[in-house]
């Protein structure tokens, strides 16, 4: 077994302005862990740490592995509570190289990351097997078969399917190239309409300028009815106020989807400016619902890049089409479950304005 540790210094508090002098409230942001241990095993790993020493009380933690060779927005990810001071990963590649950092968060925001590495051991060969005795008739025992009712505890599994739709799932880690994203969060039983609706949700990039891939978002819509609806998913510039401004770019919809995780394809050459702010705009032109599921909770893939967010808040169109309509912070609890996939580019390319 592997150990190593790592021990931090404090980190600075941070102040959330807002109130008169006289009323303002200085909020500490979470320092960096300390302590941080990484104890391995061939195909495992746990991560233990201690409280920050300084900064808000944490109200949780973020912590994210991934193989030093992989590629970014890659890995694993979990989220203790704040009583909950050690984690561990299995399921693990022996002889690895694991990256890995920890954060705290409460409701000023996120920590510093506190980093570290380890490799994990090769596994120890595996003990030769004994053959088994071989049994005579008399000494073999056959299963326990069920006296009544087999059928009918087959028919009972199926309805319980029936009522737990598959939205209602949760995905623990993303996968492929990710810039920002919320998804590995809490979903709401609930979803959101497009019939006679226009949503949006905005997102901020980074310091550096990015080619868009696509937009990934998680729906409960049924293939059967998802193919008589006209879907358009677009990418908007962002309006001094905050909202959707203007239509950007047509993102390409599937040819078929269903109920799950849903990619709109963005046109080549698609760049996305240094620190600016898009909106990712979807709705259908009839009235069939293409339902989209939000998440109770604001924080991002902890996966995500530096400095790119997921914005707070959505917004709506009361309407089938944005043309003539009014956007308007939307009262729906949660924000859009999404999550933006693509690649930085080297200073110097251009971008979307």
């Amino acid at each position: 077994m592997i150990v190593l540790a790592l021990v931090l210094a404090a980190g600075p508090l941070a102040a959330v302005a807002g109130a008169a002098p006289e009323q303002q409230q200085t909020v500490g942001l979470p320092g960096p862990v300390v302590g941080l241990e990484l104890s391995a095993t061939a195909d495992s790993l746990t991560v233990s740490w201690q409280a920050p020493e300084v900064g808000g009380a944490p109200k949780g933690y973020i912590v994210h592995i991934k193989p030093e060779a992989g590629r970014k927005g890659s890995g694993k990810t979990k989220r203790p509570k704040a009583k909950k001071t050690a984690v561990t990963f299995e399921d693990l590649d022996e002889g690895t190289t694991y990256a890995v950092w920890v954060r705290a968060r409460n409701t000023a925001g996120k920590g510093e990351r506190t980093h570290a590495s380890v490799t994990l051991p090769d596994a120890e060969p595996a003990a030769e097997l004994v053959p088994e005795t071989e049994l005579s008739p008399e000494e073999r025992t056959t299963p326990d078969q069920p006296v009544d009712g087999g059928a009918q505890q087959q028919d009972d599994s199926s309805v319980q399917q029936a009522w737990t739709p598959q939205c209602d799932s949760q995905e623990e880690q993303s996968t492929g190239t990710v810039l920002v994203g919320n998804f590995g969060q809490e979903r709401r039983k609930s979803d959101w309409s497009t019939n006679n609706f226009v949503i949006a949700q905005g997102f901020t990039t980074g310091n550096t300028a990015a080619a868009l891939e696509g937009i990934e978002v998680s729906t409960c819509t049924l293939l059967n009815v998802a193919h008589i609806a006209t879907i358009r998913a677009e990418l908007w510039s962002a309006a001094p106020t905050g909202g959707p401004e203007s239509k950007l770019v047509d993102l390409v919809v599937p040819n078929q989807m269903g109920e799950g995780d849903v990619t709109f394809t963005a046109p080549a050459n698609t760049l996305l400016g240094a620190s600016t702010t898009y909106h990712f705009v979807l709705y259908t032109t009839s009235r069939v619902d293409l339902r989209v599921v939000a998440t109770y909770s604001l924080d991002e893939d902890a996966g995500s890049q530096d400095g790119w967010s997921i914005a707070d808040l959505s917004y709506d169109i009361k309407a089938q089409t944005p043309q003539g309509g009014s956007w308007v912070e939307t009262t729906r609890d949660g924000v859009m479950l999404m999550r933006v996939r693509g690649h930085e580019q080297p200073t110097g390319h251009l971008s979307l304005q």
